[in-house]
């Protein structure tokens, strides 16, 4: 007796399973149908779009909950999947209001920028990501589905935008897709994936696909928006497609001169991830800049302990600059960690120090913001502050208003407001002892380009005050 009723159970699993993968693969089938079908899908070779792109940048805004910045663009990608090779040319228009003329051709083993007429190769991640993210174009994602269905597993119905959408869940090389279906036409709504953040955790990213028009015997979503834990973060409307146009190979050639003079990436040899280097250089007795990067940390000599000012970019910075300060200064604690501002690539190291126990020093409304940093789930890419039985919801934090004196003697560092267009809640840190004035962004000085007129107002204004 018991033996048939395991035999019943499994056959009934068996017949689950078998149900839902059928009607996973309709819902595939459906929408290679209603996107033109699947001769169409194989048969894409190329792609060209000319759009008008808003996109949003998120983590740069003034505060954590304003919103963010647009840049504004306008031009025309031509993707060549036959040949895996890819132009962009746009007209951008920054916050700043400074117009740039971009021209970008990526292959597959190298990657060129041109920028108002000055050339620049790209970094080797440029033309490594090139083949993944063609593979995440709606129409090539649809077309694994169809070809590998056994990839694709049915996920349970969920509202979006007020509507009930079916979904399938995609195993597309190294990422995991979820696609999201109009039950009406059954053309792709949504998909989403999920990433890691050094600020947000888990990323969540969804790209909405409407108003589908035939690019020529090819259906073509004609609006594309991106949103990032549900905030928007590219909004672009697509002026103009078409499919399987000729292409004059003469737009994706790279100079010689130029291809010299940048890495080259090959199947065989895929970039390794960049390792984070990190140089000590000292300012003045007591007083370090960590180097590194394109952003700085500066390291104080107290008597309580050591005080970091910035962590910057990510917690593999992070984590360099602690091994390299624990070899330097061994016995040594970091007491306490200074965020200028909440700009992710000023913050996006913060975790780390939280996962030790060291306090965070910020401006008073941004203390809410580095609680959330903290308190981020970290499923994709756990951390040591996700592992940790600390929990970085009740992190010591110290919250700066107008001014604030740390340490004392001649180590002593003094915190300042800033005021700045750059970002609300803005420090500038001042060490006394040294004469010198630590300041994130408002005044960057770049080799053969004037300063900003607004970032030295404002730092003379402040020397005034």
């Amino acid at each position: 007796m018991t033996k048939l009723l395991s035999a019943a159970l499994c056959l009934s699993l068996a017949s689950t399973a078998f149900a839902q993968d059928t009607r996973a693969v309709r819902l595939i089938d459906r929408a290679a149908r209603a996107m033109g079908g699947r001769t169409a899908l194989d048969s894409l070779r190329s792609k060209t779009w000319e759009f008008n792109t808003a996109a949003f940048a998120i983590g740069q805004e003034e505060t954590p909950l304003s919103p963010a910045r647009a840049t504004f663009s306008f031009g025309r990608t031509v993707t060549d999947y036959a040949g895996l090779r890819q132009l962009t040319t746009q007209d951008a228009r920054l916050v700043n209001g400074t117009v740039n003329r971009v021209r970008r051709v990526t292959l597959a083993s190298m990657s060129m920028t041109e920028t108002n007429g000055a050339f620049q190769m790209d970094p080797a991640a440029v033309p490594s990501g090139l083949e993944r993210a063609v593979s995440l174009h709606i129409e090539r994602i649809i077309r694994s589905a169809v070809h590998h269905p056994a990839a694709a597993s049915l996920l349970q119905p969920r509202t979006l935008r007020g509507e009930t959408a079916d979904g399938i869940r995609m195993l597309l090389g190294a990422d995991t897709v979820n696609v999201w279906f109009d039950r009406t036409t059954g053309l792709p709504l949504a998909t989403e994936t999920i990433t890691d953040d050094g600020v947000l955790g888990d990323r969540r990213t969804v790209t909405w696909y409407t108003r589908w028009a035939d690019a020529g015997g090819l259906m073509i979503p004609r609006q594309v928006d991106v949103e990032a834990n549900g905030r928007l973060q590219v909004h672009t409307v697509v002026t103009a497609a078409s499919v399987n146009q000729p292409l004059d190979a003469a737009m994706f050639t790279i100079p010689d001169s130029m291809a010299a003079k940048g890495p080259r990436v090959t199947a065989a040899t895929p970039p390794a991830p960049p390792s984070v280097q990190v140089t000590m250089v000292q300012l003045a007795p007591g007083v370090w800049r960590a180097e590194g990067a394109n952003h700085f940390s500066v390291i104080v000599e107290q008597p309580a302990g050591l005080l970091v000012i910035e962590a910057p970019l990510g917690t593999a910075r992070s984590r360099a600059v602690l091994d390299t300060l624990r070899a330097r200064f061994p016995g040594r604690r970091v007491t306490g960690v200074v965020m200028t501002h909440h700009h992710y690539d000023h913050s996006g190291g913060i975790r780390a120090y939280l996962a030790q126990g060291s306090r965070v020093i910020a401006h008073e409304r941004n203390l809410a913001f580095i609680r959330r940093i903290g308190s981020a789930p970290k499923t994709v890419a756990p951390d040591a502050l996700s592992r940790s039985p600390r929990s970085p919801r009740t992190a010591a934090t110290v919250g700066v208003r107008d001014s604030l004196t740390l340490g004392d003697g001649p180590t002593r560092v003094v915190l300042y407001t800033l005021a700045s267009t750059h970002a609300e809640a803005l420090l500038g840190a001042w060490i006394p002892s040294a004469g010198i004035l630590f300041t994130s962004d408002v005044l960057s000085p770049v080799p053969n380009q004037p300063l900003s007129r607004f970032g030295s107002r404002e730092m003379v204004a402040f020397a005034r005050s």
